[in-house]
């Protein structure tokens, strides 16, 4: 059985459509550019928690699941911590009168 087509009419989303994104942006400080560090920063867990939900498969850079926690992240990049949320890594870098690295980052919401 065929189908005709010529008697449909194609849809168009209304102008005022806009696939808005929102973020909420986070500043902190790590210790290093490791993924351990950077997760806890960005979850506001210990930095044993991050290990541990590193490990297990949680995490995952740039849609890639990664169980090192040793692992040294350059920016841009992706985060995904599930159950936390999902994370885009803006910079890493400047270092605090303390020897830290400020992070800058969003929050997808």
């Amino acid at each position: 059985q065929r189908v005709a087509f010529e008697n449909l009419t194609p849809l168009f989303p209304d102008e005022k459509f806009t696939a808005k994104r929102e973020f909420l942006p986070i500043n902190d400080t790590v210790a290093s550019n490791r993924f351990d560090c950077v997760v806890a920063a960005l979850t506001n867990l210990a930095r044993e928690k991050a290990q541990t939900a590193i490990k297990s498969g949680l995490c995952s850079l740039d849609y890639v699941d990664e169980v090192r926690c040793d692992r040294e992240i350059t920016p841009p990049c992706t985060v995904s911590v599930r159950g936390h949320g999902k994370y885009n890594v803006l910079s890493i870098g400047g270092e605090t009168k303390r020897g830290r690295l400020r992070i800058s980052a969003e929050k997808y919401i």
